[in-house]
């Protein structure tokens, strides 16, 4: 199957039993979620997770990592200095593709007015 532009064996990804185990046995944090991310990097040249601090009604975002299943989505309520993202792995989900569309609409939105805003801003400092 092609994904990100490379061809991948799903088998060779993680489960969702197996990723929520290493991110409970590793302190539910940016730093477990790494210990996938660099293997998968190890494998496929790429990470294969994606930050959205968009999107989410009740945390402060997402982590989504793919899995053999589909693409498990990791809520954060929290960051904190030296671990980043602190993880409520008891709340992680598979990714539909309902929510899939919902976040992509937010992104491009907020990506939309982030760049109109941006080019306003250089416009502004070039007229002064």
């Amino acid at each position: 199957m092609e994904f990100t532009g490379i061809q991948i064996d799903l088998q060779l990804f993680k489960s969702k039993e197996e990723a929520i185990k290493i991110l409970k046995e590793n302190g539910e944090d940016y730093q477990a979620l790494m210990l996938i991310a660099n293997e998968y990097y190890g494998v496929f040249g790429k990470e294969l997770t994606w930050h959205n601090p968009l999107f989410s009604t009740d945390y402060a975002g997402v982590h989504i990592v793919a899995v053999r299943e589909g693409f498990l989505c990791i809520p954060y309520g929290h960051m904190d200095v030296d671990d980043h993202e602190l993880f409520d792995v008891d709340r992680a989900y598979m990714l539909n593709a309902e929510t899939a569309e919902i976040m992509l609409n937010e992104w491009k939105s907020y990506s939309e007015d982030f760049i109109g805003a941006m080019n306003d801003m250089i416009r502004i400092i070039k007229q002064k």
